[in-house]
């Protein structure tokens, strides 16, 4: 399961709902690569004031796929 932000959301789904979708950022992804979309939030702006929002995929940490990050 997954939240997702609003730029992500259009990048992916444009005006569609993405709630209930399956999403995944990898270019060769297997099953387990996907994740179902539960949430949306606003979008931020993580690194200048002035910058564009980025897209952002936000994960429980237990579902990180990276054993580098348990």
């Amino acid at each position: 399961m997954a939240i997702i932000n609003e730029t992500l959301a259009r990048r992916y789904f444009g005006d569609e709902d993405a709630i209930g979708k399956r999403i995944t950022l990898e270019d060769h992804p297997k099953e387990e690569d996907w994740v179902t979309v539960v949430g949306m939030v606003g979008d931020t702006k993580p690194r200048e004031l002035h910058s564009d929002p980025v897209a952002e995929l936000y994960m429980p940490y237990d579902q990180q796929p990276e054993p580098a990050c348990r």
